[in-house]
């Protein structure tokens, strides 16, 4: 049966990146090629789109983000999936299953870290953005802080000054 062409087009691609001269030949093509497409104008860069172009072009990105993210996890988590079914034949094969138990909790924690990254990285803007608030407020207590003091001391040179004068104790 002939390969479809999503096939043919994989085992191009590892062939191509078989070896380090073939990587780096790939590469050369490809950044040639986007260079072409820049001076034709077929590619638009962003500095030159209109600001619906490039919203429209950041919506592309993001799917794009969304799916290799996707993709990535589907992978790691077939991965983990064999690593599980290759120590579980082992685990009953063999006597030692406690080291192989502590490898399975290392990488299923290894990937709980990955995707615990972004609820981190949300965490700490949160809480960046609290200090930020916290110490605006502080400095506006300090502002009026130091008004009030400098007003007490007016006060005070005021009373040096015109000895007759007494302010009213209220």
């Amino acid at each position: 049966m002939p390969l479809s062409a999503k096939e043919r087009q994989q085992r191009w691609r590892d062939k191509k990146k078989s070896t380090h001269n073939g990587l780096a030949e790939y590469k050369c093509a490809e950044h040639e090629r986007y260079l072409r497409r820049k001076q034709t104008g077929s590619r638009k860069l962003v500095k030159d789109m209109s600001e619906q172009e490039h919203r429209i072009q950041k919506r592309r990105w993001w799917s794009w983000k969304d799916d290799s993210i996707r993709r990535r996890r589907e992978n790691q988590q077939e991965l983990l999936d064999l690593e599980l079914l290759d120590l579980d034949s082992s685990v009953l094969s063999n006597a030692s299953e406690s080291i192989q138990v502590d490898e399975v909790n290392s990488t299923t924690q290894l990937t709980v870290k990955v995707r615990g990254r972004k609820k981190v990285r949300k965490d700490r803007a949160k809480a960046y953005q609290t200090i930020q608030k916290l110490e605006e407020e502080l400095k506006k207590k300090n502002c009026y802080r130091d008004i009030a003091n400098g007003c007490i001391e007016v006060a005070k040179m005021l009373v040096k000054i015109l000895p007759g004068h007494r302010p009213n104790s209220s």
